[in-house]
């Protein structure tokens, strides 16, 4: 039995959150880890826990670019 949860963002395939741990497929992507050897790897969040993250005083610029233009959208 595969007991692993996914963690990279494939569509129509829902991921949990990093954060909260529930399954979303409208996913943020919050923190990109680097490795030295291999793929890099991305954690992805829930759109709520994505914003929590975008308002950390250490939250990269690119993902409050992302969270603002997730939210200009919404409002079209």
């Amino acid at each position: 039995m595969n007991t692993r949860r996914p963690t990279r963002c494939t569509k129509g395939v829902p991921v949990y959150c990093c954060r909260c741990g529930g399954a979303t497929e409208d996913t943020v992507l919050v923190r990109v880890i680097e490795t030295m050897s291999g793929p890099m790897r991305g954690n992805y969040a829930c759109e709520p826990c994505g914003k929590w993250y975008g308002a950390r005083p250490d939250a990269p610029d690119w993902l409050r670019r992302d969270l603002l233009r997730r939210e200009i959208a919404g409002q079209s």
